[in-house]
């Protein structure tokens, strides 16, 4: 399952993999319309073209849209729950410096969805469905 979404002209991909049953979330540089990415004069020397995809969000675009990108990985976990109902999923952050907000964003998602909230390393979440107990 994927989602496109643009905000203030950069374009972001949310996706769940059914496999792994993980959510990614990146920037797709080529469909963007602003600049998102700079290289760094290492790349530059090598005459290394600029990524397709960018994986470290905030190191490379300064957006003052966070709560708008939350809400859009909001719906798009809504829609993975109601469409795959998942035992479990994953949600990992790869940027320490949003990690408080992230980890808080996972305790709403857990809280929101049924899902108890397991932290198995600094910025990785697994979500594990609670069951209503058999009678």
């Amino acid at each position: 399952m994927r989602k496109e979404f643009n905000i203030d002209g950069i374009h972001y991909v949310l996706s769940f993999q059914e496999s792994s049953q993980s959510i990614t979330l990146h920037i797709d540089a080529l469909k963007s319309q602003r600049k998102v990415y700079s290289q760094t004069p290492f790349e530059c020397a090598f005459g290394d073209e600029p990524p397709d995809t960018v994986w470290f969000i905030s190191e490379h675009v300064q957006t003052g849209q966070v709560f708008k990108i939350l809400s859009e990985v909001r719906s798009f976990i809504a829609s993975v729950i109601a469409r795959y109902q998942p035992y479990f999923f994953v949600y990992s952050a790869n940027e320490k410096a949003k990690a408080s907000v992230y980890r808080r964003f996972a305790v709403r998602i857990a809280n929101q969805f049924g899902y108890q909230l397991y932290e198995q390393r600094p910025g990785v979440y697994r979500f594990y469905k609670v069951e209503a107990p058999v009678a």
